[in-house]
């Protein structure tokens, strides 16, 4: 009995590790084209191994985003939620860990904040500039001498 609920506990353990495992895209090329929701760029993306992982942010929420090596390809969802993490194995030998993670726009950020309080009358100080003019009249021609000078005297 004891065999059998091991036997068991090693297969399901086998079994998730099998689903748990990251998705990988094969490529020979250092550059990848990116096509973020509507926005097709080639050449958009460089395999930077070094890089752990290498995070891409989209703000496209409620779209794809769809990476395109010369080899191979792979297609995710955004959402609020999404923090995607996938290898892309260079060469078949080097793995680069990349990742595809949402960040909210800057508008979505703004819409997210509370109202603006428009009973908030602080006064901006009032900025003036100096009055050159004055200062060229007299004191800079004596800090200065300024003029023209006859080479014969």
């Amino acid at each position: 009995m004891k065999k059998l609920l091991f036997l068991a506990g090693l297969f399901l353990v086998n079994f998730s590790l099998t689903f748990a495992q990251i998705k990988t895209i094969k490529a020979n090329s250092k550059t990848v084209a990116i096509r973020d929701g509507d926005n097709y760029n080639e050449n958009a993306w460089t395999i930077s191994p070094e890089i752990n992982p290498d995070i891409f942010t989209t703000s496209s929420k409620g779209k794809y985003v769809t990476f395109y090596t010369d080899l191979d390809s792979i297609k995710v969802e955004i959402t609020p939620t999404t923090l995607f993490n996938f290898i892309i194995m260079l060469h078949d030998s080097i793995k680069a860990l990349t990742q595809i993670k949402y960040v909210p726009s800057y508008l979505d950020k703004l819409k997210q904040a509370e109202r603006y309080n428009f009973d908030d009358n602080r006064t901006i100080p009032k900025f003036e500039y100096p009055v050159l003019k004055n200062y060229l009249k007299s004191d800079f021609k004596k800090r200065i001498k300024v003029g023209f000078h006859s080479r014969n005297g």
